[in-house]
């Protein structure tokens, strides 16, 4: 299914009429997600890249990379993501298109490879974009399989602020499921400013089979040739599992609840 993902990426590429490459521009990372329940929480940093490459003026190939280590001492994970996607940019105010991403979960317990692979599509009406996707993901090392979809809307204003929401949903197949809802808010310095820099803060809930913890990320993304891209910026654009695989780990650390007034 995977070399179906990458085929269809192709064609997507070649029925568009490739042509010389153009560097769109690349953006840099860094971020911060907290998920909390009453006085325990998980902070997670991490960092991203990511580039764009142009194929004529109908193809779109985007590329990315991300790094995260996720909770303390001895229990300590790496996550890196590894991702890939091909857009059809052809059609009035609208995107088509597939990616495949490339995970790597290493640990004192062993490394495990997690695949993502599907499509997915825009839309832009004035100032609003709207963006989904659907997908399968699927982990021969720890053997689990699951689907995965989202939606998101974000409505950028002339001030160089925005606003957004999102929903993403897994689900482990047979297993349980886990759904990444909220809001964003995203300002653009470069907009009022000389700096060329983006800021975004997004408040929400993960949800596992209807048991919610609160989480909040807050994200620095600093562009290269280009405008940063707006919206949230979750560490895997396509799955909520690896997202808080910490939590489902059991890799929580205690933060003392307030003394009382």
């Amino acid at each position: 299914m995977i070399n179906k993902t990458l085929l269809a990426v192709a064609i997507i590429g070649s029925s568009s009429g490739l042509s010389a490459a153009e560097f769109n521009g690349a953006e840099f990372t860094l971020g911060y997600s907290r998920l909390s329940e009453g006085g325990y929480s998980l902070n997670t940093n991490d960092l991203g890249a990511s580039g764009s490459l142009s194929f004529g003026e109908t193809f779109v190939l985007d590329g990315g990379i991300a790094y995260s280590r996720v909770g303390s001492g001895s229990d300590d994970l790496d996550l890196t993501v590894l991702s890939l996607s091909g857009d059809y940019t052809g059609f009035e105010n609208a995107t088509a298109g597939a990616f495949l991403d490339v995970s790597r979960l290493s640990g004192d317990g062993g490394s495990y490879g997690i695949y993502h692979y599907g499509v997915q599509g825009s839309y832009n009406v004035q100032n609003v974009v709207f963006s989904g996707y659907l997908g399968r993901g699927d982990s021969s090392d720890m053997g689990l399989k699951s689907t995965v979809g989202g939606v998101t809307a974000n409505y950028a204003f002339a001030n160089g602020l925005d606003i957004g929401a999102y929903f993403d949903r897994e689900y482990i197949d047979d297993i349980f499921g886990l759904s990444d809802y909220g809001v964003s808010f995203g300002y653009d310095l470069s907009a009022n400013t000389p700096v060329p820099a983006y800021l975004n803060a997004s408040f929400g809930r993960y949800e596992l089979d209807g048991y919610p913890r609160d989480q909040m990320r807050l994200s620095l993304t600093v562009p290269l040739g280009r405008e940063a891209s707006k919206g949230r910026k979750p560490l895997h654009g396509h799955s909520t599992f690896s997202t808080v695989i910490g939590s489902l780990m059991g890799a929580l650390t205690m933060d003392p609840p307030p003394p009382p007034p």
